[in-house]
């Protein structure tokens, strides 16, 4: 029981990681489309 716990805390982790990520990429790619145009 416990390690499944840690399992799903370990993938909670790993996608709220991944949506920071995301964002970031969104953020970095969007502010040099408005540099580039």
């Amino acid at each position: 029981m416990l390690h499944v716990f840690f399992f799903c805390r370990i993938r909670h982790e790993m996608s709220t990681c991944l949506v920071l990520c995301v964002h970031l990429f969104a953020a970095s790619t969007g502010h040099k489309g408005v540099e580039g145009s």
